[in-house]
């Protein structure tokens, strides 16, 4: 149970404040129907709960997962294959994020496609793989 108020905690630091400002605002700029703002204090409640749970969950289940393997790759002593995963772990997420995507779609009609989505996207990521590498490798030497 300690755990889990812990992770309450740092979820409400988080969420109490865009909470406030949107009460904030409806008190004094914009007021909300009392549905609405039921609504949103509702889903402020959830959101907090929910994050919380998720957070725990990660704590006790995803994280020593992590640690562990972590602890078993570095002791294999294979820093070549060791530092081609995080290249390849880095370039993927990368790839994947939907910010990039929208920047990256953002930049083609900017540049009349002289430089397209996909030279953004893949640039930008094998740049992200080389520095997920090396800060690979800087854990792994203690540089």
């Amino acid at each position: 149970m300690r755990i889990f108020t812990e992770k309450m905690k740092e979820v409400l630091a988080s969420v109490l404040p865009v909470t406030l400002f949107v009460v904030i605002l409806h008190f004094s700029v914009t007021p909300l129907t009392g549905m609405q703002i039921g609504q949103f204090l509702l889903g402020a409640f959830l959101v907090l709960t929910g994050l919380s749970v998720f957070l725990v969950g990660v704590d006790l289940g995803a994280t020593p997962i992590g640690r562990h393997s972590g602890r078993v790759l570095v002791n294999t002593g294979k820093l070549p294959l060791l530092l081609a995963g995080g290249l390849l772990l880095g370039f993927l997420i990368s790839v994947a994020e939907p910010d990039l995507q929208i920047l990256a779609s953002q930049v083609q009609q900017l540049t009349s496609a002289s430089i397209t989505k996909w030279q953004m996207v893949i640039v930008v990521s094998i740049g992200v793989g080389i520095l997920v590498m090396v800060g690979f490798w800087r854990i792994i030497k203690q540089v």
